[in-house]
Order: C-alpha cells, then sequence, then structure tokens
C-alpha cells in the first residue's frame, strides 16, 4: 500500500506489477490511481489484482478504511510503502503552524499510524515496511525545515521497526 497517483508511489507500483502481487493502489484522487492501475495492467498484472482506494493519510479513518478494505478484499497484507508526503516552504521563522502540523501528520504521524494498523498482518505474512525518506533528513534545508525534520524523524522510526523496538 501506498500513495501511488504519481512520482515514487507510481514508479514502485508499476515495477512491482510484472511480480503479480495484490497492489492496493491509494491516493486522496483517483484520476492518477486509474492510470497507475493501466500502467500496471500493461505490464502484466491483472485487473482484478488491483485495489483502488482513494484515501488522505492526514485522516485517520481514511487509513483505517484503506486497512480494512485491503483484508477485506483481499485477505492479507504482505507489504507496506509509506511514501506520501509534502513540503511547505519556509524555515523555522516563517513557517506557519498550521503549516507544520500539516507536514508532521502527513510526513510522520501517517506512516507511524498506517503501520500500527498493518503490523499485526505483517506479523502474520512475515511482510515489511518500507518507508520512503529523503536526502533532506541527512543534509537539511532551511528553506524546507518542516520537511527536513519529519523525513529525520521517518528515518528514526524506521530504525525503530527494523530493531523491533517499534
Amino acid at each position: 500500500m501506498g500513495c501511488a497517483s504519481s512520482g515514487i508511489g507510481k514508479g514502485i507500483a508499476v515495477h512491482l506489477a510484472p511480480y503479480k502481487p495484490k497492489l492496493v493502489l491509494a491516493a486522496r484522487g483517483t484520476t492518477g490511481l486509474e492510470a497507475t492501475s493501466k500502467q500496471c495492467q500493461d505490464a502484466g498484472l491483472a485487473a482484478d489484482s488491483i485495489l483502488i482506494v482513494q484515501c488522505d493519510v492526514s485522516k485517520d479513518d481514511n487509513l483505517e478504511n484503506l486497512v480494512d478494505t485491503t483484508i477485506k478484499t483481499f485477505g492479507s497484507i504482505y507489504g507496506l510503502v509509506n511514501n506520501a508526503g509534502y513540503a511547505v516552504i519556509g524555515n523555522i521563522e516563517q513557517t506557519d503552524m498550521k503549516d507544520y502540523d500539516g507536514i508532521m501528520r502527513v510526513n510522520i504521524r501517517a506512516p507511524f499510524y498506517l503501520s500500527k494498523l498493518c503490523i499485526p498482518h505483517l506479523k502474520t505474512s512475515k511482510g515489511c515496511v518500507i518507508n520512503v525518506s529523503s536526502i533532506a533528513s541527512k543534509t537539511g534545508a532551511a528553506e524546507v525545515s518542516a520537511y527536513c525534520l519529519s523525513k529525520a524523524a521517518l528515518d528514526h522510526f524506521t530504525h525503530l521497526l527494523a530493531a523491533g523496538k517499534s
């Protein structure tokens, strides 16, 4: 599962398609997801192996619906790709706290909560979580301070998951 309407998420989905997985494509809007689904089908994945779910990762009920719908449709979860994210231009003085909260909600809270929801299923399937971060988590960029901070937190969360200390 992951935001699959464009960019990295779309690339991951299309890359996986020839391996014939069950794919759940999720994003706020379905237009991009339909295009991703078509590309996956063109790469050899059957249409009935693709589930499209409209999901705003900043909303807990949308994340819960994403996991519930996946289990109802496919019966299990073998992998989770957390790659939704965004940035707002601004250093610490320029960043509005509403923007800061939104960035944190999408870039770290959503991966944390979605992982929490998926881990019981992933333990059963022996699946994994993939968190997509950014070089900005290591190098930083003052003009996107909140984004850099959120990606650094995501890196640390990934280390905790890998160490079994989550």
